[in-house]
């Protein structure tokens, strides 16, 4: 509650800061009707709900300041999950040279994820060490560069000493390439992924290796005809093979209903059917 407190004195302030820099509101919502899975039927969300506030102000040399708080939270009501409701800060100075930030940043990883776009996350292992650090962000031509350097926390869930993400990404007209490789004791040690983009139809995969040498690989296909998608695909994570398809609508520019069934690295089929909203 204190941390909504605190987004929403931010949010009342945001129009007279909005003299001396730049703020932008926005985030994302989705609830999702789930069934098939043995007795559980529920109204739930994807854990894809956030808001965030971005500003931007300039500084001497061309340079840019930047700041954003992002709310990550479970729209379903459970108000003491920690692991679903955090808030995350960061700074930043961009120029010429890139974006740095510090604070509680994108992991590389995340960037080689987007590389596809349309792929479940069953089939890749997470995203690793936690994003609180520092990090770069750099386009030099059709590359793309993003580094994490997060000091070490003595904690259970990460161990000690000092983790980093590095991700390079390429595009050039309808392929997409990434390359993400990480140090630490969980999440990803590798991640590649390429994308063939061409009007209405994309192709694509991603393979990961962990940090205990265990493998996850996953390939798929989307079809775009008027406002309607249709997306499959095919994976296996740690020996144990799985499926997921989707059919979704766009009601409009920001809002998408869809049907989803997959049958990930468990033994039962999941069906959803959902509402997202963007704002």
């Amino acid at each position: 509650m204190k941390k909504l407190l605190a987004i929403a004195v931010v949010t009342v302030f945001a129009a007279p800061m909005a003299a001396s820099a730049d703020v932008t509101i926005g985030g994302n919502l989705n609830q999702e009707y789930i069934f098939g899975s043995g007795n559980k039927n529920i109204v739930d969300d994807s854990g894809d709900n956030e808001i965030t506030i971005r500003a931007s102000t300039p500084l001497s040399n061309g340079m840019t300041g930047t700041a954003s708080i992002n709310h990550e939270f479970n729209a379903s009501g459970n108000k003491n999950d920690s692991a679903t409701n955090h808030t995350l800060g960061k700074l930043g100075i961009k120029g010429g040279f890139g974006h740095v930030t510090i604070g509680d940043v994108s992991e590389p990883m995340d960037g080689i994820d987007g590389v596809v776009g349309f792929l479940p996350k069953d089939f890749d292992y997470g995203n690793g060490e936690g994003s609180q650090g520092i990090n770069y962000t750099g386009a030099f031509g059709p590359v793309g560069i993003t580094a994490l350097v997060r000091p070490g926390h003595a904690t259970t869930a990460t161990g000690s000493g000092t983790k980093s993400q590095l991700g390079l990404t390429y595009k050039a007209g309808p392929i997409s390439a990434g390359l993400g490789i990480g140090s630490g004791t969980t999440g990803p040690k590798t991640r590649l992924a390429l994308a063939y983009n061409a009007g209405n139809y994309s192709i694509g995969g991603q393979v990961d290796k962990n940090q205990a040498g265990d493998k996850a690989s996953v390939i798929g296909g989307k079809y775009n005809f008027g406002k309607a998608f249709a997306s499959a695909s095919f994976g296996k994570k740690s020996g144990v093979k799985g499926n997921a398809f989707k059919l979704g609508y766009a009601l409009g520019a920001s809002t998408d209903v869809y049907f989803a069934s997959s049958k990930d690295t468990g033994a039962t089929r999941v069906n959803k059917i959902g509402i997202n909203q963007k704002f």
